[in-house]
């Protein structure tokens, strides 16, 4: 039994400035360079874009550990002569 064709669904995005309808004919209006150019680009972006905000979820882990943590740690009685 063969599976139903799919539909395509539109995005959940919804630019104020513009309508689906105009989005779409400027899309149809690239050229072929455009096109290939955009791919390139689109090709050339990180995988989930996680690789900006690595870095400063490092430094906040490190500055809990370094800084909020050892000012939460109970430190010990000072001894009486």
């Amino acid at each position: 039994m063969p599976s139903p064709p799919r539909r395509r669904k539109r995005p959940a995005v919804r630019f104020p400035d513009s309508s689906p309808g105009e989005a779409g004919a400027r899309a149809a209006a690239l050229s072929d360079a455009e096109v290939a150019g955009l791919a390139g680009r689109i090709d050339a972006l990180p995988a989930g874009g996680i690789a900006g905000v690595l870095p400063l979820i490092v430094v906040a882990v490190l500055f809990y550990y370094l800084i909020v943590i050892p000012d939460t740690t109970p430190k010990p009685a000072a001894e009486k002569k």
